[in-house]
């Protein structure tokens, strides 16, 4: 594609991890659809209530572009497990990886180069709550997201999983961290609980009963976490295989 710092032949790819927040994504898939240069979205379905496939369907939003995976394997939600399944399964040059409540503008991929960089959200350089917010939006190269093993397996929860992989891989020599250009992206206002329904368990409490000081001590505990239990070149990461069904639906499994 001229005029751009990619070319032709690379693949760039959204993922998108979820349970149960539909609502959002009807929200903001329209927003990534018209993103230029993104080549497919790829969402994987972790047993929500109401399928997404479903659900887009119903709403019109299936597209040559997206790819829904569904898995029906009940075994609580862990939001580092199913993204490094999503990333073993998504075969792509570069990943932009996506929250359901994220919003992005269509000119997000081309304003963004990647040049021995990757680039996040970071809520340290937060103008305001919705930016602060964006920390879980990661576009990078996958190979870099790769090296470092992915997502650290040994958080369950939500809460620090981004950083933790971000401080990795800024430790690979010769790759920075940038922060994305925050008027390119906007967080879609919810509620803790909503939440807390994907989060698993101790997400929940700590949410419906201690709101920001119970998410806060979360993340504190994660922190906590990974740095007694590192997450190494050697550790084993989950994987996944997907089945095609119909067309733009996988099942997958993952062990």
């Amino acid at each position: 594609m001229s005029g751009t710092w990619f070319s032709e032949n690379d693949s760039i790819k959204a993922v998108c991890v979820c349970k149960n927040r539909e609502q959002n994504l009807l929200q903001s898939l329209p927003t990534w659809l018209k993103v230029d240069g993104l080549d497919e979205i790829n969402i994987y379905d972790f047993c929500s209530d109401k399928p997404v496939y479903q659900s887009l369907s119903e709403n019109r939003l299936l597209h040559p572009k997206v790819k829904v995976f569904q898995s029906y394997k009940e075994d609580g939600f862990s939001l580092s497990k199913f993204l490094n399944v999503a990333l073993s399964i998504t075969s792509a040059d570069y990943i932009l990886k996506l929250d359901t409540d994220y919003k992005i503008d269509r000119s997000f991929v081309k304003s963004h180069p990647i040049k021995s960089c990757f680039y996040t959200g970071d809520w340290r350089a937060a103008k305001d709550s919705n930016e602060s917010n964006l920390t879980g939006l990661l576009f990078a190269k996958k190979k870099d997201i790769v090296r470092v093993n992915g997502y650290n397996e040994n958080i369950k929860t939500w809460g620090y999983e981004d950083e933790d992989l971000y401080n990795r891989m800024s430790k690979v020599w010769g790759l920075k961290r940038r922060v994305i250009h925050m008027d390119l992206a906007y967080h879609i206002p919810h509620t803790s609980e909503v939440r807390a329904i994907e989060g698993g368990i101790e997400t929940y409490w700590s949410t419906i009963l201690w709101d920001d000081f119970g998410m806060y001590n979360l993340v504190r505990k994660n922190m906590d976490l990974s740095k007694k239990k590192p997450w190494r070149k050697n550790s084993v990461t989950t994987k996944g295989n997907a089945a095609p069904v119909v067309e733009g639906l996988y099942f997958f499994n993952y062990v």
